[in-house]
Parts: C-alpha cells; sequence; structure tokens
C-alpha cells in the first residue's frame, strides 16, 4: 500500500502553537515538528512560518513574556530535556563517522550530555530526563492558579496533538 505525499497546511491554530513551542524550545524544526509538521516537512515549514508576518509578531509577544517570567528560559529548557526525543543522538550513535557535515548539522542533539569517539566506534549519553520531568511537575504543583497559562496550555495542546498522531486519527481541517 503506497501513502501519498500531503503537504502540511497550517492554520491559525498552529502559526500560534508554532510561535509558542518555538520560543519555549529554542529550535523552530522541533517547534514544527510538534505542531504536527512531518519530520521531512519540518526545517522547511519551520522557515516559511518564521517569515510569516503573524508568526513574527506571536513571537516577539511571547518572547517579551518569557523574559519577564523568572526562569522562563530555564522552564523552556527544562521542558525540552524532558520532551527530547533521542532520536539525533541515537542517529549519531548508529552512523556516527557516515554521517555527512549537512547531516550532522540536521542532529537534534539538545538531550546529548556526552559523545565520545573510540576505537569502538560513538558513544552517545544522554541527559537524565526524570529530573526534569520532576521540576516540571513540582513548578506545576506550586503554580499560582491566577498566573497565566499560555505555557501549560501550549504543552496541553501539543501533547493532545502527539497523541492523536500516535493512534493515527485523522486532523480536523
Amino acid at each position: 500500500m503506497s501513502e501519498k505525499k500531503q503537504r502540511w497546511k497550517s492554520t491559525p491554530e498552529s502559526k500560534e502553537l508554532f510561535a509558542r513551542l518555538c520560543v519555549w524550545l529554542g529550535c523552530p524544526t522541533e517547534a514544527a515538528k510538534r505542531v504536527g509538521v512531518p519530520a521531512q516537512q519540518a526545517e522547511r515549514a519551520a522557515a516559511e512560518l518564521m517569515g510569516k508576518p503573524m508568526v513574527k509578531r506571536k513571537l516577539t509577544r511571547y518572547r517579551k513574556e518569557l523574559k519577564g517570567q523568572a526562569g522562563g528560559m530555564a522552564l523552556g529548557g527544562l521542558y525540552r530535556l524532558a520532551t527530547y526525543s533521542g532520536l539525533g543522538g541515537l542517529r549519531m550513535a548508529i552512523r556516527g563517522g557516515s554521517l555527512t557535515q549537512s547531516e550532522l548539522d540536521d542532529l537534534d542533539l539538545f538531550g546529548v550530555s556526552a559523545i565520545k569517539w573510540g576505537e569502538k566506534g560513538c558513544e552517545v549519553k544522554f541527559f537524565d530526563r526524570l529530573p526534569a520531568l520532576a521540576m516540571l511537575c513540582e513548578l506545576e504543583r506550586h503554580r499560582d492558579p491566577a498566573a497565566p497559562t499560555d505555557f501549560l496550555g501550549a504543552l496541553r495542546e501539543s501533547a493532545a496533538r502527539i497523541d492523536r498522531d500516535e493512534v493515527g486519527e485523522p486532523e480536523d481541517d
């Protein structure tokens, strides 16, 4: 059975979520993947989205909000560590020396703590994500209910989208 490749189409909601995740994750390609862009289209879609006036305005707004939050960048880093897929590190471990410079540049190694080259090949160590998850849970537990929840809303929406994609449910258009 052959699957026809479809080009991903953005919606106002996906642009909004992309801008939020882009600021929090610090990686437009990763943000694009998390709003539902297929991995092979993520880099191009991220570049296109970053050029859209609506997204530029949202990015500016969310960056200002993030700067105004105590530990905002740290919180984004914790989230990214906690949700890091590990695929970039795995690819490095498996193909290591045979990766081209372009392929190396495309690897997401955010969750990698160490890379060692030895006689037997490449050894990749990952950060432990449990402390990051524990810190996020603790921060959520102590969060002021009256505080803005933009980040948490983005997290929930992203998680719902990922869950839906994993079970193969169709997207609403």
